[in-house]
């Protein structure tokens, strides 16, 4: 089986003013134009501290 290798970007960070949205919206497309990564994760939770909305990020 090949190995596949993701890129997880830090979308609660922008909730502790540590990176502004724009850039992580940079950093994936730079992971995809790198051809290095297969995907690119955002992390969620409905209890757990806060973070900008997965789906959303994902889909800008």
């Amino acid at each position: 089986m090949a190995q596949t290798l993701g890129l997880i970007l830090a979308n609660r960070a922008v909730v502790l003013g540590a990176i502004k949205a724009r850039d992580l919206l940079e950093q994936a497309a730079n992971a995809e134009a790198s051809g290095v990564f297969d995907a690119v994760w955002v992390g969620d939770s409905l209890l757990a501290k806060p973070r900008l909305e997965s789906v959303a990020l994902l889909s800008a």
